[in-house]
């Protein structure tokens, strides 16, 4: 099922999300189904569970980009690589947004699937540019947000 995606004037979208204590409910299973038609409905490559309404720690991305298909609940950054990239960057909530964006080339994170199984992994290029995309609408942070950064440091230069 095709859900609606918040755009970014919505307050949700500014909120940290909760954690996830219940794994492996019909409602995660519904939940991330729905996001997966929703994202490939949209024409994105990740998708943020608050964007769809539900302000709770876990996000989808990739199966499309030669990103492999990943579900990934409370996950948390543990490290980042020290080059960074800048690269342009979309947001699903901010159709009309297209911007440049500098973020870190390398991840290291942590998280758990639906099914309460853990998971670590490192990534990089694209996919970490992902990961790090999503991880921010956990933390009620918008791409608006990050632009926002960018325009302060070019700024400051």
């Amino acid at each position: 099922m095709i859900l609606p995606i918040l755009r970014d004037h919505d307050p949700l979208l500014k909120k940290r999300a909760a954690r996830v204590t219940q794994f492996g409910t019909p409602y995660l299973e519904d939940l991330v189904a729905n996001m997966w038609d929703t994202m490939h409905h949209a024409g994105g490559i990740g998708l943020a569970a608050p964007q769809v309404g539900h302000s709770i720690a876990l996000f989808i991305y990739g199966g499309i980009e030669g990103l492999p298909a990943q579900v990934l609940v409370n996950p948390t950054v543990q490290s980042i690589g020290p080059e960074l990239i800048t690269m342009g960057e979309g947001c699903l909530s901010i159709p009309q947004l297209h911007c440049a964006i500098t973020r870190p080339q390398k991840v290291f994170y942590t998280a758990w699937d639906i099914d309460h199984h853990y998971l670590e992994g490192n990534a990089e290029g694209l996919e970490a540019r992902v990961i790090l995309h999503e991880n921010d609408h956990l933390k009620g942070v918008l791409l608006t947000d990050r632009l926002q950064d960018e325009k302060s440091l070019s700024q400051a230069l």
